[in-house]
C-alpha cells in the first residue's frame, strides 16, 4: 500500500492520507491497492 501511494503521490488529494484507514477497509474487502486509493481520490474530487 504504501508503496504504491509513493509512487503516486502527485496525482492524489493531499488529504487522501486522512483516509487510510478507509483505504484499508477497501484493500481488507477485495479491492485492489490501485482501486481503493482511486475510488477514494474521486471522492475526495466530487
Amino acid at each position: 500500500m504504501s508503496e504504491h501511494y509513493f509512487g503516486n503521490r502527485a496525482s492524489y488529494p493531499s488529504t487522501i492520507r486522512d483516509l487510510r484507514e478507509t483505504i484499508i477497509e477497501n484493500i481488507v474487502n477485495g479491492m485492489s491497492v490501485a482501486d481503493a486509493f482511486a475510488v477514494e481520490a474521486e471522492l475526495l474530487q466530487s
